[in-house]
């Protein structure tokens, strides 16, 4: 009678523990009717290496091919085995596979990394800016992608650095979704009609300092401040030009 049932499978050897880890048939006996080639119909077997070679852990799902390993499966080796009609405990119709323990360093929390700010070409900003200037905030974020972030722009009158929900709030921009990068944009102009919202505090400064924030649940993250020109403390200090007249002798 010749030979029919699954011949060859496919999956990660070195399994991550606590993450669902998939096994497929890629190749199955010639004679196996094609009716039967079905991973439906496949039964996946879970075997613990022992001293005396490899046991069944008793864990045999028929039509479910993957396997989620426990905190302390790295200390051990298995095998894994997919068949229709009975295991036959060889490669390649069984892997041999040695979980890894998950890496702890990386870290799952949802959050801000930093923010950059840089002229809507993407070169940095070196300069004070001027009004009307077209600049951009952009934002690094760990496991956000496809979450949405606001970014808001503040003008620094406080006399320490860093955020302070007591400074000038001008602008906001709407929700933006953070890409598969974990990057998020925020493209903005410093209009001239921010001029009289910065002056209320600060109508005598040379210079305006602005930030932006980004904000997720509650967290808020701020960027370096950058510099801009006050046009109406250039006019205070910019001479009148007066005509002048010699008095006659």
């Amino acid at each position: 009678m010749s030979k029919g049932g699954v011949y060859r499978i496919k999956g990660d050897e070195n399994p991550k523990v606590g993450v669902k880890t998939y096994y497929n048939v890629v190749e199955w006996y010639p004679e196996t009717p094609h009716s039967q080639r079905n991973q439906s119909l496949v039964t996946w077997e879970l075997y613990l290496k022992t001293d005396d070679g490899y046991r069944s852990t008793g864990i045999k799902k028929k039509g479910i091919n993957y396997f989620t390993f426990g905190p302390n499966a790295h200390k051990f080796s298995y095998k894994i085995e997919g068949y229709l009609h009975e295991a036959e405990g060889k490669e390649p119709m069984a892997i041999f596979v040695q979980p890894q323990k998950k890496d702890q360093s990386v870290s799952q929390e949802k959050e801000i990394l930093g923010i950059d700010l840089s002229y809507q070409d993407g070169s940095k900003i070196t300069k004070t800016l001027h009004y009307m200037d077209r600049s951009s905030a952009t934002a690094k974020c760990q496991n956000l992608a496809l979450h949405s972030i606001v970014f808001k722009l503040w003008e620094d009158d406080e006399v320490e650095n860093g955020h302070n929900s007591k400074n000038q709030f001008i602008t906001k921009s709407p929700p933006i979704t953070v890409d598969a990068r974990g990057n998020a944009r925020w493209d903005f102009t410093l209009f001239n009609t921010y001029i009289a919202l910065a002056n209320k505090r600060e109508d005598e400064k040379k210079k305006h300092e602005y930030y932006v924030t980004a904000e997720y649940f509650g967290k808020t993250h701020a960027s370096q401040n950058v510099n801009v020109y006050n046009p109406e403390d250039e006019k205070k200090t910019t001479p009148s030009k007066t005509s002048t007249s010699k008095t006659p002798k």
